[in-house]
This record gives structure tokens, C-alpha cells and sequence, in this order.
């Protein structure tokens, strides 16, 4: 790429280490299964008590890193039919069950610090297996 006094440049590009690829693939498929129970869960309820034991479920598909939230609002809907004319239109009650989702910020963050550092444990023990090493912060076995 060209700067506009003549210079080339470039862009530093941010890379990601593979324990972070890891990681990242493992929280999308754990937001992703939260999700999937919870389509089932979530919903309309005729009565209080089933929408009271449907949010006890969601509650149980919390995992370590993410954490649901639910909350339970009464909403009225009309009865079936013509109004009557003379008098208030009858309501039936139903209960909303919504959920949501929370990442606990500081258990990914624990998460990315372990991942990252096995990582790079991973890579300098696989340099120390034949004696020479490049990183110079390990001691190389070779003869002196």
C-alpha cells in the first residue's frame, strides 16, 4: 500500500494466537447449545406456576461462562369471540417467560489467560525436545 507522500507502509495486522482460536470456538459453541435449550424453554405459559418452573430450567443452563438471566412478565389477551355489547371485553391471563444471556466477563478473561499460556508453554516444550532451542530464555542442552 502506497502513502500519499510516496512511502510505502503497511497495516499491523492483530494476530490471534491458537489458544485464543480455541477459545473462541469454544464460547460460540457454548453460547450456541444456551441457546438452542433455551428456544424450547422460552415462551407463553397459561399459568404461573409452569412459567415459575420453566424459568428453574433456564436457571440450570447456566455454564461457567455464561449465565441466564430470566425474567417473568404477566401479560392480557382477549377471550376468544365477539365482545359483548354492553360491558368490558373479558381478558385471560398469560405468562411471558423471556430469557437472556450473560457472559461472566471475568471467567473468559481467566479462560484467555489459560489458553494463551498453555499455549505458548505448548510451543517452547515442543523447542526443547531436540536440545537446541531458539528462544533465548531457555537453556540449550548442547554441548560446552
Amino acid at each position: 500500500m502506497e502513502h500519499p507522500t510516496g512511502r510505502w507502509w503497511s497495516i499491523p495486522v492483530p494476530t490471534i494466537s491458537g489458544g485464543e482460536k480455541k477459545l473462541n470456538r469454544r464460547l460460540v459453541s457454548s453460547r450456541e447449545a444456551v441457546e438452542q435449550k433455551l428456544k424450547t424453554i422460552a415462551g407463553h405459559y397459561f399459568c404461573l406456576a409452569d412459567a415459575q418452573e420453566a424459568a428453574r430450567r433456564a436457571s440450570e443452563c447456566s455454564t461457567s461462562l455464561f449465565q441466564v438471566e430470566t425474567t417473568i412478565t404477566e401479560s392480557a389477551v382477549f377471550g376468544r369471540g365477539r365482545p359483548p355489547a354492553h360491558g368490558p371485553r373479558p381478558t385471560v391471563s398469560r405468562f411471558v417467560l423471556s430469557c437472556r444471556i450473560n457472559e461472566d466477563r471475568a471467567a473468559v478473561e481467566r479462560e484467555q489467560t489459560l489458553a494463551v499460556s498453555s499455549w505458548w508453554g505448548s510451543k517452547r516444550s515442543k523447542s526443547r525436545g531436540n536440545g537446541t532451542s531458539s528462544d533465548p530464555l531457555v537453556p540449550s542442552r548442547g554441548n560446552t
